[in-house]
């Protein structure tokens, strides 16, 4: 019996090292986001994007909705989209650096604030990723593990206003495979998992050309159609006449 047990310390002394050893060969978090740069096309790259129109077609297939969408960026993160849903009507959002906004013809226009602009700001950021201090307090790679069909780099995350989250790094590749996040919304905080697939590089920086959403167990697929680059015209983000009024509403 003592024999056993000493015998069992030591396979567990084993699995303890075994253990220790598989963690210290993850890769740092600096590790996991400059090989993530340089997957997209490198610092430079990245840094000289400009402004671009996206065409774009969102498939509700559990609903039987095909819309198409159409998106106008400009960095750091202004940004436009509008869309037409059957049966719904025209659905348009913004960000014209100062006021995020939305008009839906479900529930009016709305003036983003909160968390829900805090991770707009962050989202459509097209230069933060160079910057993740500006929206990151802290963050750590926990494991390594298959997620939607690859093996990650799993990365826990916790932003400077509080929300934690969690990002997937594809090991073979170092983009960024998806991210698991609870989304604010006019509906309130919604559980979401993102997943990217298909990169395609446009004015030498990747970007996903397939994103699949899910969220209350509907799938929503966005599938990116064209991706015009140069100027867009500082018009395209003015506020429309009802944000402004709303605005001005006590």
């Amino acid at each position: 019996m003592i024999r056993l047990s000493v015998r069992l310390a030591t396979i567990a002394a084993g699995l303890a090292l075994a253990t220790t050893a598989a963690a210290a060969q993850l890769p740092t978090v600096k590790q996991v986001q400059d090989r993530y740069i340089e997957a997209l096309g490198g610092r430079k790259a990245i840094e000289n994007q400009g402004s671009r129109h996206i065409l774009a077609i969102v498939e509700v297939a559990a609903q039987g909705i095909s819309a198409p969408i159409e998106i106008w960026a400009a960095p750091p993160n202004r940004f436009y989209t509008a869309t037409n849903i059957p049966g719904l009507g025209e659905i348009t959002s913004g960000y014209d650096g100062e006021t995020a906004w939305s008009i839906n013809p479900a529930v009016g226009p709305t003036i983003m604030d909160g968390r829900a602009l805090d991770q707009l700001r962050q989202q459509t950021d097209l230069l933060g990723v160079l910057h993740p201090e500006k929206y990151v307090a802290s963050s750590s790679v926990t494991q390594e593990l298959t997620w939607e069909g690859k093996t990650c780099y799993e990365l826990k995350i916790k932003t400077t206003w509080g929300e934690e989250y969690t990002e997937y790094y594809d090991k073979a590749t170092g983009l960024l495979h998806g991210t698991a996040r609870s989304q604010e919304s006019p509906m309130g905080a919604l559980q979401a998992t993102t997943l990217n697939t298909d990169y395609k590089a446009h004015g030498g920086v990747l970007s996903p050309s397939l994103v699949t959403i899910k969220v209350m167990g509907i799938e929503q697929v966005v599938r990116t159609e064209s991706v015009e680059l140069g100027p867009v015209p500082d018009s395209i983000f003015a506020l429309p006449a009802a944000i402004k009024a709303l605005k001005k509403t006590p």
